[in-house]
């Protein structure tokens, strides 16, 4: 099962660049940069020009999800678009890593100083870590589609959310990576508050492929670690401006968590999408460039 899974990821590696919800410019026509922390590879880009802003993608995707974004920005702001530790083109074998390291390490190595961070789910958590670390080099930051560490004891996680993590456990654990792959699109694609015709073919043939390619090239033995596990209780200190993003057909715990979210953290607002699930950066693509735009440059 193991060959025919690289098999498959041959062909998906091929054409994953058609699958994916297209820009005029592609991210990765840009040259990538690597940076070596510890015992780990990071892959990152720099494109555009103008204030900083550095990105972090939703687990099992890679920077490429932000490729709208980048070319319809570029001339406002310049992005740093890395591939989270085990994800994309990142190399990395040490699950002691922490990507508030990884992101301070690239600002120092290119002076950047103060930056403004954006996350979709897994790293809209990997961005509030950051912030809350190291707040003095951060300026603003956009949270999609993000829960926050240590908000179960508060809003319990609901048995949709619980049965796709069994499901999908139970594929990786197996070695069916295709299984697990089309469980991720299912939840995290289109969701299971709506039908799979009801989302564009585009983003959730990305979201899948994205994930087959990740779950098989990495293994995820590694997953991201946050400094801050209990970040809900520190959330409070955040002083800077926060957008806070979430589709309404997303998962019920994601929609509690972004009011949980803008409870805690005094600078905040909230930007519902109704017709958006988790992955709304890519779903309304137009729109979130505009309301990112108008957040930063305000």
């Amino acid at each position: 099962m193991r060959s025919l899974a690289l098999l498959y990821l041959f062909v998906v590696t091929f054409v994953l660049a058609s699958c994916r919800p297209q820009a005029e410019t592609s991210l990765h026509q840009s040259v990538g940069q690597h940076i070596q922390i510890k015992n780990s590879t990071i892959y990152y880009e720099i494109v555009g020009q103008g204030k900083p802003v550095m990105l972090f993608h939703a687990g099992y995707l890679n920077n490429d999800m932000w490729a709208t974004l980048i070319d319809s920005l570029k001339e406002q702001f310049q992005f740093i678009a890395l591939d989270l530790p085990a994800h994309g083109k990142s190399v990395s074998r040490d699950t002691a890593l922490m990507i508030a390291d990884v992101a301070r390490a690239i600002i120092d190595k290119h002076k950047l100083g103060k930056v403004s961070v954006a996350g979709v789910s897994l790293g809209g958590g990997a961005a509030l870590d950051f912030m809350l670390k190291f707040p003095d080099h951060v300026d603003k930051a956009v949270i999609v589609s993000s829960t926050v560490q240590g908000l179960n004891p508060d809003q319990p996680q609901d048995s949709v959310l619980f049965n796709f993590m069994r499901r999908i456990r139970g594929a990786l654990q197996a070695e069916d990576v295709e299984g697990g792959a089309e469980v991720f699109a299912q939840y995290w694609a289109e969701g299971p508050n709506r039908k799979k015709d009801e989302l564009d073919s585009l983003v959730r043939n990305y979201v899948h492929d994205s994930a087959l390619e990740n779950m098989t090239t990495h293994a995820f033995r590694n997953w991201q670690k946050y400094y801050y596990t209990n970040a809900v209780d520190e959330l409070s200190r955040i002083t800077n401006p926060v957008l806070i993003m979430v589709g309404d057909r997303d998962v019920d715990f994601i929609l509690r968590s972004g009011e949980v979210m803008k409870s805690k953290i005094p600078n905040s607002v909230v930007i519902h999408y109704p017709n958006a699930g988790h992955m709304l950066n890519m779903e309304e693509e137009s729109r979130f460039a505009m309301d990112v735009e108008r957040f930063l440059t305000q």
